[in-house]
């Protein structure tokens, strides 16, 4: 525990690298972006299933939380294999 600006106990919590992964790769994709700002539910689950769909993947049923954090790390994988490659021409002074 951290003691607040105000002398009361503070409780930090902290999301598993699973997720700040998926976070991090989420912001590589714009229009995936712009589909989790549309997204009026900003739960983390909700949202983790919305990348779900954009990668194609079916999810269904009851999940542990390890569970979550191995579908994090499988769609943190598919959206790095998803990346857009930009090729810019090379300048040529012959």
């Amino acid at each position: 525990m951290i003691a607040g600006p105000t002398g009361k106990r503070l409780h930090l919590e902290v999301f598993p690298q699973q997720v700040l992964d998926l976070h991090t790769e989420v912001r590589k994709h714009p229009d995936l972006m712009k589909k989790l700002h549309d997204q009026e539910n900003k739960d983390v689950y909700i949202q983790i299933l919305e990348v779900a769909t954009h990668c194609e993947i079916a999810v269904a049923g009851t999940f542990t939380h390890q569970d979550m954090l191995n579908l994090c790390e499988m769609l943190t994988k598919k959206l790095y294999s998803m990346r857009s490659i930009i090729v810019l021409p090379t300048n040529t002074l012959n």
